[in-house]
């Protein structure tokens, strides 16, 4: 599923994407899903990527109110041999430390073992 997830987002390499869940922590089980995050003030330019080469997928919107205040999700379900969720967040997130990813204290090298590379150096 790492590798699928590589190839994802080497794809979706504009889009500065975070691999999370369980195939970033390797807790996979059957029925797991690739999640991934990606960052762009336009969610039809993720699409059209996906459009191009052919990947089938479905877009959901998830409104969800937290502590009085509503927002808006938007996920790109794709369906293959592995199924990815990619949840789309505004540009001005891509350095926001969401608790998904902060809950431990990870190391570059971590990074590198569960796929977390610049998809644009990866070999």
């Amino acid at each position: 599923m790492r590798i699928a997830a590589l190839h994802m987002m080497r794809l979706l390499c504009a889009f500065r994407p975070k691999l999370i869940g369980s195939t970033y922590t390797g807790h996979i089980r059957k029925g797991s899903d690739i999640d991934i995050h990606v960052f762009s003030d336009h969610p039809s330019a993720v699409t059209t990527v996906l459009e191009d080469e052919r990947f089938p997928f479905t877009v959901e919107r998830k409104r969800i109110i937290k502590q009085n205040e509503e927002r808006t999700f938007t996920h790109v379900h794709v369906t293959g041999t592995f199924n990815f969720e990619l949840t789309l967040y505004p540009l001005d997130k891509v350095n926001y430390a969401f608790k998904s990813l902060s809950r431990e204290r990870r190391s570059r090298s971590d990074d590198r073992r569960a796929g977390r590379v610049d998809p644009l150096r990866a070999p």
